[in-house]
């Protein structure tokens, strides 16, 4: 099992491995997931997608890490990229997915450990790490363009 990924002197652990449930209909592909270790205690965060282990999407979850992505009753990928997870699977890529709480990004930035008055939260986090990483999915393409990849 893969740990976890040093993202920008930022540590996120390894938390799902997305897969496709063959057999879906190409207009909606159903992804299924392997969940690692216990999600519904990961509360308020940055998570990464990576394909082939490029990140290809940076998010925040302000709710627990499950409820914004896991549609548990049918053990299903519940998420708006659903469509290009399904696309990078059915291109027999790999994906994982990697997530951090705020609390545990929180102690690798020097500027919340050194001034504890200061509060570093998702809000700050997500749009720094886009805009240093420039993911490919974190930019809206026009509605009829295919997923992308390099």
């Amino acid at each position: 099992m893969r740990e976890g990924m040093l993202v920008e002197g930022l540590l996120f652990r390894h938390v799902l491995t997305p897969t496709l449930l063959r057999g879906a209909s190409s207009t909606h592909q159903v992804v299924r997931y392997v969940e690692h270790g216990d999600l519904s205690t990961l509360d308020r965060g940055v998570y990464l997608i990576a394909v082939d282990d490029v990140i290809y999407y940076v998010g925040k979850f302000t709710q627990t890490f499950a409820k914004h992505w896991i549609y548990d009753r049918k053990r299903t990928v519940y998420h708006h990229k659903r469509d290009r997870l399904a696309a990078a699977l059915a291109d027999d890529r790999t994906v994982h997915v990697y997530a951090a709480s705020e609390d545990e990004l929180r102690c690798y930035i020097p500027a919340a450990q050194n001034d504890p008055n200061r509060y570093v939260n998702v809000y700050g986090i997500e749009p720094a790490l886009i805009e240093r990483l420039d993911p490919l999915w974190n930019v809206n393409p026009p509605v009829d363009s295919p997923p992308e990849f390099d």
